[in-house]
């Protein structure tokens, strides 16, 4: 927290005012991948509300606000962060290890 408090006005401004013309929209829409969007249900930087907005433009997307937490989760609640990441990433985890084709064997032309 103490880099966030240390960061000059400007940036943050700036930071801020980029974020307000950003457009993203189509690319989010464009993407097919499994995502997840966390975001703190205090976060005034960019609020719930648009983190919502930017669930329902992802096909398939989760999404994950974590109460009475700001802008800034991985300092503010690394745990419950990571957790939620883990549990967000573990089914993707094959549940039995891949075919493998024996060493030496030939796959073409057998």
């Amino acid at each position: 927290m103490e880099e966030l408090r240390s960061c000059p006005e400007e940036t943050l401004g700036g930071d801020v005012a980029a974020a307000r013309v950003m457009d993203l929209e189509e690319a989010a829409r464009r993407l097919h991948l499994p995502a997840l969007i966390v975001c703190g249900s205090l976060d005034r930087l960019t609020p719930p509300a648009l983190s919502a907005q930017l669930h329902a433009l992802i096909p398939g997307a989760r999404l994950d606000i974590i109460e009475g937490a700001g802008h800034m989760l991985p300092l503010e609640r690394p745990a419950e962060l990571n957790a939620r990441i883990r549990a967000f990433v573990r089914p993707a985890e094959p549940a039995t290890p891949p075919r493998l084709v024996p060493v030496g064997r030939r796959v073409i032309g057998s």
